[in-house]
């Protein structure tokens, strides 16, 4: 009967020992993934500091795609601006914020800012089993395009934009075309009256896809009142996407997403 119950023991004992490594090996998946991780950040945050110090000293996108040399800008007065607080996503969502302004003008509206957004185009479930794809709506004219489309998009900005404000001036608008600067693929302008300030403004709009990126990409140009008319300053927009160029660096890893 004794040696029974040390036979029976001595089984629950070798059960636990064999069972016992499970629960410390998930344990340890889960300390090197997120090992991994902080290990991706680290290296992210050294292209960031590599780009924008002061060898480069240039300005990069938040999903670390693309930079604009600003030093071939050659004005010390472009700022890149925190966007911290707009929450911003590697997938999709702002990616830059950068501002031309010139302070020692008493005019208001001395300003040109520059956006640059990232549209999804397409996302898994996630198990794997569906791909939802997405669209743009746009309420002014009533209709919504996939973020795939990138004639489509650029249309649809421009035509929202004009509709939505007023008194649009069309010899200085600039209809949907394809664009002859390197990266993006179509482009667009329009000035009218904004309907909530009551300024004359002007937006440009420039859209590529990004196919390693499974994203459209759009650059909006914003141009305070006090801005149009001065064929100088006017040219700063478009200078400011020539010198957008993508970045390339092999540490650039992001957490895997479907």
């Amino acid at each position: 009967m004794i040696k029974r119950l040390s036979v029976l023991a001595l089984t629950a004992v070798l059960t636990a020992i064999v069972a016992a490594p499970a629960p410390l090996e998930a344990k340890d998946k889960a300390k090197a993934k997120a090992a991994k991780f902080a290990k991706m950040k680290e290296n992210r945050e050294k292209v960031r500091v590599a780009f924008e110090g002061e060898k480069k000293a240039g300005f990069t996108t938040f999903d670390l795609a693309y930079w604009v040399d600003a030093k071939k800008l050659d004005d010390s007065r472009w700022k890149k601006q925190d966007i911290a607080a707009r929450k911003p996503g590697h997938e999709q969502g702002i990616q830059m914020h950068a501002k031309w302004a010139n302070e020692a003008s008493a005019a208001p509206g001395m300003t040109i800012d520059v956006y640059i957004v990232k549209h999804l185009i397409s996302k898994l479930s996630s198990n794997g089993g569906t791909r939802t794809t997405y669209s743009m709506p746009f309420d002014n004219i009533g209709k919504s395009v996939k973020t795939s489309d990138v004639e489509g998009l650029t249309e649809g900005f421009y035509e929202d934009w004009t509709r939505g404000n007023k008194d649009v001036i069309k010899k200085q608008c600039v209809k949907p075309k394809k664009s002859r600067l390197k990266i993006p693929k179509w482009e667009a302008g329009a000035v009218a009256t904004d309907a909530e300030s009551g300024d004359r403004v002007r937006r440009e709009w420039y859209l590529w896809k990004d196919g390693q990126q499974n994203a459209t990409y759009r650059i909006e140009i914003h141009y305070g009142a006090a801005v149009l008319g001065k064929e100088g300053l006017m040219k700063k927009g478009p200078e400011f996407v020539k010198n957008l160029k993508e970045l390339k660096d092999k540490r650039v890893e992001w957490p895997p997403t479907r």
